[in-house]
């Protein structure tokens, strides 16, 4: 019996002990996890220029939880975030942790205060970022990247046109990158012309440039600031191996420029034109004999530098004695030159003489303002002479269906096909200049009714071949005299309000807006009947209109 009591007592001493080691190993257990808790906040760079990103990484280590990065100062505004986590045995001990990395952008100049992250009862030490600001312009020569940039004139006038030119010169290997156009406290900035690329060394070292133009044209009076273009872009680190945010950021920012704008010289001519250079010409391209009654033409050329598009308006069609004109819409190009922008400009106006002899075509004139000389100006054409035919004619009177049809006749090239669009067109304006002159108090029959089945088969060629351009000489051709001056003039005179919206319809097309298909059909089912016009004159002077040419 004293055997069995003494084995209960050494069974009871044994698991005392026992629950005393275990208890100590979770003692020991407890203090090791609590030293090997921690959490840990650093910058891969303490001090940065403006534009640039620093990293910024938290380590979590030994406990579970995230940090709060919503309490991060105003002003740094984070460009990417990742997280990692790892888990690592050591000695017996397993130990996890976890690694959040952010890409962070400061806004302004000046420190910034990281503040301390806490998890789970541990706390980061607080980081402070300094931030200085970045060289501009020539003054970031030997940078990696740096913008400079320049303005053709410091002082120009109101409406002059100022031409920005921003350069980007940068010697690492770019991934990507946005270059964004310098903005005006006034006004607006547009691109001119494209880039241009090509490599410089500075200070012995070698760049790749890209330059950028401008255009900026001030609307009023004073001083202008003109805010810095700035560029933002990623490029391989000098291991040329991408970062895990994709390649390591490098920013630019160009210098600040500013304008003081004049006003316009007092007494200058309207339309202000202020530019560099001014050439105009006009010429005849056409070849042959010029012919009365028949169209040749008749084109205006303008080559203007240190302009864009905006700033020119086109002179008014020419008056010419002794002939309709009728002008195409004109054509501008714009291109970029050594020094600036150039703009072409080009008009073809259909000339069609009354009647046979010599036509003096005058000169045509652009006042504008040099700014090579800052003085006012006048560019002028040479003034034409061309010796005007009679038209062709035989007994009888003019046989129109011959001379459209005839095989092997030569038409010239011109405006539009105006032989045979306005051949008929001026024996209409005969025909009504003798109805006036007789007065007859009944019908009629004159040079112009007889053509009618000519003129019609005009019109239904032009309908038929579809040329919108041709259809819409046609009508003009069609029209009694006085000639309307263009094809809204035209539909005011036309009885028929289908074929007044049809012809409305047509000039907004040949102006570039609308449907050419559906403005051609709409032209085919309006004149599918003969046209049939007003009087040119508001007053009722007793003359009756034309008889119908197609009864």
């Amino acid at each position: 019996r004293s055997d069995v009591r003494s084995d209960v007592r050494s069974d009871a001493r044994n698991d005392c002990r026992l629950g005393r080691q275990i208890a100590l190993w979770l003692l020991l257990t407890l203090a090791g996890t609590s030293a090997s808790a921690a959490i840990r906040a650093s910058l891969d760079r303490d001090q940065i220029r403006l534009g640039e990103t620093v990293t910024l990484t938290v380590e979590v280590e030994g406990i579970s939880g995230d940090p709060d990065f919503g309490h991060l100062p105003a002003g740094l505004t984070v460009r990417g975030q990742s997280n990692s986590r790892e888990t690592r045995v050591i000695a017996g001990q397993v130990t996890t942790s976890t690694v959040w990395t952010l890409a962070l952008e400061p806004g302004r100049i000046g420190e910034f205060t990281i503040p301390a992250f806490e998890v789970a009862g541990e706390r980061s030490a607080p980081i402070v970022l300094r931030v200085a600001e970045s060289p501009r312009g020539v003054a970031a020569a030997g940078e990696p990247v740096f913008l400079d940039a320049e303005i053709d004139s410091r002082e120009p006038y109101v409406g002059q046109l100022v031409v920005y030119t921003v350069r980007l010169h940068y010697a690492v290997q770019l991934i990507d990158g946005d270059l964004h156009a310098p903005e005006a406290s006034v006004g607006e900035l547009r691109q001119i012309g494209r880039d241009r690329n090509y490599s410089a060394r500075i200070d012995g070292r070698e760049y790749a440039v890209v330059e950028r133009r401008f255009a900026y044209l001030p609307g009023q009076r004073g001083a202008v600031a003109l805010a810095p273009a700035r560029f933002r872009g990623r490029a391989l680190d000098n291991s040329g191996r991408l970062s895990m945010f994709g390649g390591r950021v490098v920013a630019a920012i160009g210098p600040d420029l500013d304008v003081q704008v004049r006003p316009r010289p007092a007494g200058t001519a309207d339309p202000w034109l202020p530019a560099q250079a001014i050439t105009i010409a006009q010429e005849l391209p056409s070849a042959g004999p010029i012919r009365a009654g028949e169209p040749f033409t008749l084109r205006q050329t303008a080559r203007i530098e240190g302009v864009v598009s905006e700033q020119f308006a086109a002179p008014p069609v020419p008056q010419i004695p002794g002939a309709q004109v009728f002008e195409e819409a004109p054509e501008f190009t714009e291109t970029l030159g050594e020094h600036g922008p150039v703009l072409e400009w080009r008009r073809s106006l259909a000339v069609v003489p009354d009647r046979p002899g010599t036509l003096e075509i005058p000169a045509w004139h652009l006042d504008w303002w040099n700014l090579a000389s800052d003085r006012a100006d006048r560019a002028g054409s040479q003034p034409l002479s061309v010796t005007v035919e009679p038209a062709s004619t035989r007994a009888g009177g003019i046989a129109l269906g011959d001379a459209q049809d005839a095989p092997g006749s030569a038409v010239r090239p011109g405006f539009w096909p105006w032989l045979s669009l306005l051949l008929a067109g001026g024996w209409v304006a005969t025909a009504w200049r003798l109805y006036r002159i007789r007065r007859p108090t009944g019908p009629v029959r004159t040079r112009a009714a007889e053509a009618g089945p000519g003129r019609r088969s005009t019109l239904d060629r032009a309908l038929g071949g579809g040329d919108l351009s041709a259809i819409a000489e046609a009508l003009i051709a069609r029209a009694p005299a006085p000639r309307p001056n263009g094809l809204p003039a035209l539909a005011e005179r036309l009885v028929d309000d289908d074929q007044a919206q049809a012809v409305l319809a047509l000039d907004r097309v040949l102006w570039g807006r609308g449907d050419p298909a559906a403005t051609r059909e709409r032209l085919r089912a309006a004149f599918a009947r003969p046209p049939r016009f007003r009087s040119a004159s508001d007053a009722d002077d007793g003359v009756p209109e034309l008889p119908p040419l197609n009864p």
